[in-house]
């Protein structure tokens, strides 16, 4: 059978995900013994998982963060004035559904815990 074509149609439908899964089945021998039903799931996890990784990335183009600080890198034994309570607040991103806009000074990775959650962000210098 000519995969080519299915490929094609696969690109054309910006089905990227899924084509990445047929092509990583096919070249895989222990998944021919799956039953089509599985063999489907893997193609649509690879799609959902796909288009996530697309969204993220658009949304931490569009948020033009200067730094790529994450929230897991945040050294907490450095003093910083930062009090526990209000940094719990602000990671918890509790603020974001609730309509609030949040001012952080300095690199905290808020931003990018942000975009992961799948929320819009933007950075904007603020001239001191």
């Amino acid at each position: 059978m000519l995969h080519q074509p299915l490929f094609d149609q696969l690109h054309t439908l910006r089905l990227r995900g899924m084509a990445a899964g047929l092509e990583h089945q096919l070249t895989t021998p222990d998944v021919a013994a799956l039953s089509f039903e599985d063999r489907f799931a893997l193609l649509l996890q690879h799609e959902a998982h796909d288009r996530k990784a697309q969204r993220l990335g658009q949304r931490l183009r569009w948020a033009k963060l200067s730094q790529s600080a994450c929230l897991e890198d945040l050294d907490t034994r450095t003093p910083r004035g930062l009090q526990k309570m209000a940094l719990a607040q602000i990671t918890d991103l509790g603020w974001i559904r609730e309509h609030l806009n949040v001012l952080i000074c300095g690199p905290t990775g808020v931003g990018q815990a942000a975009c992961r959650a799948d929320h819009a962000v933007r950075f904007y210098r603020m001239p001191r």
